[in-house]
């Protein structure tokens, strides 16, 4: 009220809840609105929009705020002032979840895990609000990045990021960046996690960084075995059953005498959150400089909350992982488990489709639009922008959604759907339609069950669904196949039937593992070529790698390695 242009310094710092008194709640909010009009911030200015919000005599009337222009002599310290009004409003809000947590302790009904996620969900929370970060001058940006690059042509490494120890990998990615998140995937038994142990004892024995590896799936003890393999050079099977040979124990008891020295750090929380994994890491970059974080795998974390199905689930702990990555300024290494469904598809190469656990309809599936009232063929909105879709809300009502993605998705067997109105769909296997409020996959749907659907009246959808029964389900062929991903709905209306969508994950890099055998099969064999496929990579090509694993070994290598 001082000064109209303090409203910028104090904008940044507060919004309206920060406040105790609801007066100065109003106040700060109609505060707000004039700054948003571009219009000065005085008392006849600030009294008129109260006045129009009607919150005016709510607050004391126009005395008050003239007695407000009384209280501070300055605003020279206004930034202070707000941070003293921030504080207050943290501490406030501490002495809430600290409440609803004695409240929640006492309930005998309470899980001690969903305790934890709470507490620790809610102080994540508010530590995120509270954190404050300005815009940067491009120029300090650029000191940072000329001083990394000398760096690399002095070092002649040819790459940014850390090195997984796989030459034409390193090559293709430039490296394991910081604040990436990779994720590495494959079907069960064809060695991710081998691969993942190959990189960060690379990363700790020659790069000689520190290196955090979550493990949800193995134990400690398993891990270390086959790390103690990987470096000994040992024949796996021998040291799992005790039959050792003298030149293996010698190289066991050098190989311990290195490992020791290796900067890895091992947790094997079975069920750990994702809440409980931020602040561990955190903890571990805080003491020992973290360097690079290996999960394994995606699906066995915790997301903390309930969500509508798995596949939101793994969505949601991606994008978490993207984020713990950015804010420690560190690569995430994470591994995830593809359905065996993949083996049955008679194409063994796995597809970005593949991760993201999706369904496909055929290319000729007619998708109304939102806003012309079009019907296009799904293939030929492939790579369309501001496309406006049908989607159903947490009500069950339709409602306009804009698609955040529309894409071919490879060539899938597909069904024909045909329901007792005459409307027929044909889609993957694996794609999920609406059934009461719960998705059904294709391949669990029974025919005399009923799904939802939109009708028409006059011409025009009406707001809520309905329903139709499926008559008939038929084997239709391998077709070219594609999905659409809808931000929050998770949902879409194709050939008048509600149908889900695909959820992409949030990740920078991703690669896949596949051979035209499992790891079990190829334990027996001394050495088979296997392939790294990039799928996705947000700053550089894609493609195929070549690569060798030795099953006796449980060891990955590069094609040009002996």
């Amino acid at each position: 009220l001082i000064d109209p242009s303090a409203i910028g310094m104090v904008i940044e710092i507060l919004d309206a809840n920060a406040f105790y008194l609801d007066a100065h709640k109003k106040l700060f909010t109609a505060m707000i609105s004039l700054f948003e009009k571009h219009q000065p911030i005085d008392l006849v200015t600030i009294s008129s929009e109260l006045k129009d919000l009607g919150h005016l005599k709510s607050i004391g009337g126009t005395d008050y705020v003239a007695e407000l222009i009384d209280k501070v002599p300055t605003s020279a310290h206004i930034e202070q002032y707000a941070r003293i009004v921030k504080g207050d409003s943290v501490k406030r809000t501490l002495i809430g979840v600290g409440s609803r947590l004695v409240e929640k302790a006492f309930d005998e009904s309470s899980e001690i895990k969903g305790l934890l996620n709470f507490a620790e969900g809610e102080i994540f929370a508010l530590s995120q609000a509270y954190l404050h970060r300005d815009f940067i001058e491009l120029r300090s940006i650029l000191a940072e990045s000329f001083d990394r690059l000398e760096k690399m042509v002095k070092e002649g490494s040819g790459i940014r990021g850390l090195s997984t120890g796989f030459v034409d990998v390193d090559k293709k990615l430039g490296g394991m960046h910081d604040s990436n998140l990779l994720i590495l995937a494959a079907r069960p038994g064809v060695g991710k996690t081998s691969m993942a142990l190959n990189i960060a004892l690379h990363v700790a024995m020659t790069e000689k960084v520190p290196v955090g590896i979550f493990s949800l799936e193995m134990s400690q003890e398993e891990l270390v075995d086959r790390l103690l393999v990987g470096q000994a050079d040992i024949d796996a099977w021998r040291l799992k059953t005790g039959r050792l040979t003298e030149d293996d124990y010698s190289k066991i008891t050098e190989a311990m005498g290195e490992l020791s020295e290796a900067p890895i750090y091992i947790d094997d929380t079975p069920g750990a959150s994702v809440l409980e994994m931020r602040t561990k890491a955190r903890k571990l970059k805080l003491e020992k400089g973290l360097r690079l974080l290996v999960v394994d795998y995606l699906q066995l974390i915790d997301p903390g909350k309930r969500m509508e199905g798995r596949v939101q689930e793994v969505s949601f702990i991606s994008q978490q992982l993207k984020n713990i990555a950015r804010e420690l300024k560190i690569p995430i290494l994470a591994l995830s488990q593809l359905s065996r469904a993949v083996e049955h598809r008679g194409e063994k190469k796995p597809q970005l489709a593949d991760l993201r656990e999706s369904g496909c309809l055929t290319g000729d599936t007619l998708i109304p639009l939102a806003d012309s009232g079009m019907q296009v063929p799904i293939c030929e909105l492939v790579g369309k922008s501001n496309v406006w879709v049908w989607s159903i809300d947490e009500k069950y009502r339709l409602v306009p959604k804009k698609a955040l993605k529309i894409f071919h998705n490879g060539k899938k067997e597909a069904f024909s759907l045909t329901f007792r109105s005459g409307r027929n769909i044909k889609a993957s296997a694996n794609h999920k339609f609406m059934k009461a409020n719960s998705w059904v996959r294709l391949d669990e749907m029974k025919v005399g069950e009923k799904y939802a659907i939109v009708s028409k009246n006059k011409g025009k959808y009406e707001e809520k669904t309905t329903e139709d029964e499926l008559v008939r389900i038929e084997k239709f062929g391998v077709e070219d196949v594609y999905d659409i991903t809808v931000p929050e709905t998770h949902n879409f209306v194709a050939a008048d039937i509600v149908v889900h969508n695909s959820i992409e994950q949030d990740s920078d890099v991703v690669m896949f593992i596949y051979g035209e055998k499992d790891q079990e099969q190829m334990l027996d064999e001394t050495m088979r070529p296997v392939k790294l496929f990039i799928a996705k990579h947000r700053n550089g090509p894609t493609g195929e790698l070549d690569l060798m694993f030795r099953g006796d070994r449980v060891r990955f290598y590069g094609v040009d390695q002996r």
